[in-house]
């Protein structure tokens, strides 16, 4: 309903009682929301901002650790393949070492060998020549006195 008497002209416009009573409801409705709504909301967000940022704070506190323990690890990482390759090197050349002696050792060994059975066959082929000179001896003389017994014969 429009009351004429609750009309106030203010220059070109006019000012209605229910439009000063919406803004007063406008406003009471305001600062309840802001206190029973908006302050809580904005405390939750508040809270879950800081609670973002410390988690952020601590995620980047504990990737700067990752960093620090990963290049621990690989530095010795590096210490532990460097020591393993100089204990490898250093087995390599017992190995090697081990080995060069033992073929010299084998060696020796069998040049020994070989010079005992060389001296051992020089022995049986001096005692088989001595054999055959006194074999070729006696075949001669049984030779000769076949040859003289068969012209004997004849004769």
């Amino acid at each position: 309903m429009y009351h004429p008497q609750l009309v106030k002209k203010v220059g070109s416009m006019e000012i209605n009682f229910t439009l000063v009573i919406q803004i007063g409801i406008y406003l009471v409705l305001f600062f309840i929301l802001k206190a029973y709504y908006f302050k809580p909301i904005l405390a939750l967000l508040k809270k879950r901002e800081s609670l973002t940022v410390g988690k952020l704070d601590e995620v980047s506190d504990l990737t700067k650790k990752m960093e620090g323990l990963r290049a621990e690890y690989e530095s010795r990482m590096k210490a532990a393949r460097e020591s393993m390759e100089s204990h490898r090197m250093e087995a390599l050349q017992r190995i090697r070492q081990n080995s060069e002696e033992k073929i010299h050792q084998a060696k020796i060994k069998l040049e020994k060998s070989l010079s005992d059975h060389q001296e051992a066959l020089e022995r049986e082929a001096k005692i088989i020549r001595t054999k055959f000179a006194t074999l070729a001896v006696d075949l001669k003389k049984e030779i000769e006195g076949a040859i003289l017994s068969s012209r004997v014969v004849r004769l």
